[in-house]
């Protein structure tokens, strides 16, 4: 199979010599006949709105501008992994893939080995010229998007904003610490006696609700948001040039000494690790908990905008992440990195791809001026109109005459509000949240040192990726179980010591030791 896909590869790059039929220096929309097909999962929110993402004026207007036919694929919803394995495995690749790059078994350098997907720095050279002169422009992310060799291989969606990497964060009853006398809480002990506070005067049972987003180590949002305040930290992340991981240093220890502390108390969700998005929703709506973790959008605006007009005085402010000293900023909080293994929606040109040219022409669009207005804010006139040089959202946004959810409606004509491969303008949020709660959340949650410490999105080499998921589903395993173990107290904390030693059994100092390699690789780019 991959030397069937490196001859199919050699084809591809002999095209590319020889040409495609466009002209050198075509204008949009471009002058082919071509159909490409692109797969990708289809956002649930786009899900709300269409079937099929050709189904979105999004995407009929993309075809128009660009002069390129584009039949979408789906895989079935929630299901997009088994999916893309399956279609790797079976060799019939679509034209397009939108996908996180970093979740296959290798990364980047695994999928461009294998032959799966085209190395696009001679195609970047020739077909996309938008794309080249942003990178150009911001070598941070240019060092970001392409591997340890120089290999750009994605189309890639980028946060192109600090206030875009800082969208969630702690959430909290402005009313009740009003009503209580209480200021919003800045370290750990700050936030222990609001929590008290909620549960002894306002009878809140948790204080503060969390969910599950996965197992126990990354899962419980109560970990999101609390262990920053211990300067606690559960995953990798770098040190002064030095590769760290957290879930092993002593103030771990000390966090779920606390975190056990407050489980006991009633402070802190009792079902931390298994709780749903509906059920932290009942509790902050129905007054049952004061605190919560949550986003800027979906978590305040919607709890908001469901309490409005509500009997009561219900207000919810985001709060800053819990800082170990006050008046300084914590090294650890939450921050989605600009580029990387949390970030889906960056596009590959496969081996199979039946016109190349075209492909990268349709996908650098999205980088040039009008495209990427386009993709953020949709169509001039219709969607949004050029205010003083700013691109501001129409009514048919903001207040839709059908009364449907601005949601909705970016999800039919745009995809600033999720991803994909473009630049994504932090305009486009500065609208979004239009709640002056939700501005001065994202400016609360911006006060953390994290960008300094987060680990970048480095590439392993195939080897060293298949040797480090070896090692790591294993530790993920042990460490989720261990979390939960000693925040309920199922395992007292006089144990962590041999927590410790287990996870250097079950090969974390070589974990480490690969990631302080791929880190120095990174930074040599």
């Amino acid at each position: 199979m991959k030397r069937k896909f490196r001859s199919i590869v050699l084809i591809g790059l002999l095209v590319l010599v020889t040409g495609t039929g466009l002209s050198a220096h075509p204008r949009y929309p471009l002058r082919t006949n071509v159909t490409l097909t692109w797969w990708m999962e289809l956002h649930a929110n786009v899900a709300l709105v269409a079937k099929n993402f050709g189904d979105t004026e999004f995407a009929k207007e993309l075809q128009k501008r660009t002069g390129v036919r584009i039949k979408f694929l789906h895989p079935p919803l929630g299901q997009a992994k088994e999916a893309f394995d399956l279609m790797l495995a079976s060799g019939d690749l679509p034209d397009i893939i939108e996908y996180n790059w970093f979740d296959i078994p290798g990364g980047p350098n695994s999928a461009l080995e294998n032959g799966y997907i085209l190395r696009l720095n001679p195609i970047m050279n020739r077909f996309a010229p938008h794309l080249k002169r942003y990178l150009k422009k911001h070598p941070v992310y240019d060092k970001m998007v392409k591997t340890d060799e120089g290999n750009y291989y994605v189309f890639p969606f980028i946060r192109g904003s600090r206030s875009l990497v800082a969208t969630s964060g702690p959430l909290i009853r402005e009313d009740w610490l009003d009503e209580l006398g209480l200021g919003i809480p800045e370290t750990l002990d700050d936030w222990y006696g609001v929590l008290k506070a909620f549960k002894e005067k306002k009878g809140a049972d948790p204080a503060f609700t969390c969910e599950a987003t996965g197992p126990g180590l990354t899962g419980s949002t109560v970990n999101q948001t609390f262990e920053g305040g211990m300067d606690s930290y559960r995953d990798f992340y770098v040190d002064h040039g030095k590769v760290r991981y957290g879930s092993i240093e002593p103030q771990r220890k000390q966090y779920f000494a606390l975190m056990n502390k407050w489980y006991h108390e009633g402070l802190i969700d009792k079902n931390f690790g298994t709780n749903t998005r509906k059920a932290v929703d009942a509790n902050i709506l129905s007054g049952k908990s004061g605190a919560c973790y949550g986003s800027g959008g979906s978590g305040l605006g919607r709890y908001m905008a469901a309490m409005a007009g509500k009997k009561g005085s219900f207000r919810l402010i985001g709060a800053p992440f819990p800082t170990p000293q006050r008046g300084k900023l914590p090294r650890f909080s939450f921050l989605t990195p600009p580029y990387g293994p949390k970030n889906n929606g960056s596009a590959a040109i496969t081996a199979r791809c039946r016109n190349i040219e075209a492909a990268a022409r349709l996908l650098d669009y999205a980088y040039s001026p009008e495209g990427s207005l386009f993709y953020n804010f949709g169509i001039r006139g219709l969607t949004f109109r050029m205010v003083r040089g700013y691109p501001a959202y129409t009514r048919l946004i903001l207040k839709n005459p059908d009364g449907l959810a601005d949601t909705m409606v970016m999800s039919n004509y745009l995809r600033g509000h999720t991803n994909g491969p473009f630049v994504q303008d932090r305009r486009y949020l500065e609208q979004y949240y239009q709640r002056p709660e939700q501005k001065a959340a994202i400016r609360n949650w911006s006060k953390t040192d994290f960008a300094r410490f987060m680990m970048p999105p480095v590439t392993p080499t195939p080897g060293e990726s298949e040797e480090l998921s070896q090692i790591m589903n294993d530790i993920n395993a042990f460490n989720d179980e261990m979390t939960m173990k000693f925040i309920m107290g199922v395992e007292p904390v006089s144990g962590f010591d041999r927590f410790v030693a287990q996870m250097k059994r079950l090969g974390i100092d070589r974990a480490i030791q690969i990631y302080q390699r791929a880190y120095s690789r990174y930074l040599n780019r």
